[in-house]
């Protein structure tokens, strides 16, 4: 856990520079077409998405609904209280001395700009050692996927725009992951345009969403269910 003082000296790196991107690329919300954003096939070893909190501690929390909301410091205590010692050691393993950049999701919700993968990103640089690259890509569309139904989530994909720097290592970062297509779409962005996502961690996950590879035997039941949706997703 990161002392709150220290967090606040973080304050100036986070969230303002993200917000002037994603404001400067005029964001807004746009009509869904056919086109579903580049899914990319999971590696049989991805690690599980490495989670530091369960829900409840995190709806508890003083700073929860105000860093939801784009509060920079609310985001900030959040994110020293609850980010776990274990999950850091876990992403420590993962990047094992390589070089690589943490990645926050940048997106624009109903309730606000979302300040949390950002200082979540921030007090994970300053524990390990990592750069941040907050606001070089964002989400290019606003998708109410917060506390939205399933049906919702997979029909309104999140997309994104931005610089990926090729060769890169990147960790994906966010708050919450839940079905996993906003990060299953953002790792596909980044591994098409030549970097690649070697983790991905989140504050909280719904029911077993760690496992965010699609696995043999879901992609059989979906298409036994429905061939049509079984070849749109054949791997991702």
């Amino acid at each position: 856990m990161l002392a709150r003082e220290s967090a606040f000296t973080l304050r100036f790196t986070l969230v303002h520079n993200p917000v002037l991107a994603f404001q400067q690329a005029d964001r807004h919300v746009e009509p869904m077409n056919d086109d579903f954003p580049t899914r990319l096939p999971w590696p049989s070893n991805f690690p599980e998405v490495i989670i530091h909190t369960d829900v409840r501690s995190r709806d508890g929390h003083p700073g929860y609904v105000a860093a939801k909301s784009g509060d920079a410091d609310a985001g900030l205590i959040l994110a020293a209280d609850l980010l776990s010692p274990d999950g850091l050691a876990r992403i420590q393993a993962l990047v094992a001395g390589r070089s690589t950049l943490l990645l926050p999701v940048v997106a624009d919700e109903l309730t606000g700009f979302n300040a949390i993968p950002d200082a979540m990103a921030q007090v994970l640089g300053s524990k390990l050692g990592l750069p941040v690259i907050a606001g070089e890509i964002v989400q290019t569309n606003k998708v109410g996927h917060t506390r939205a139904p399933a049906f919702q989530r997979l029909v309104t994909p999140a997309t994104f725009e931005g610089q990926v720097q090729p060769g890169a290592n990147y960790v994906l970062v966010d708050d919450h992951v839940g079905l996993g297509g906003t990060l299953a779409n953002l790792r596909g962005y980044v591994e098409a345009r030549g970097g690649e996502v070697i983790a991905i961690t989140t504050l909280t996950e719904s029911r077993d969403a760690r496992i965010i590879s699609l696995q043999s035997a879901t992609r059989i039941a979906v298409s036994n269910k429905n061939c049509a949706m079984g070849a749109a997703w054949p791997s991702t």
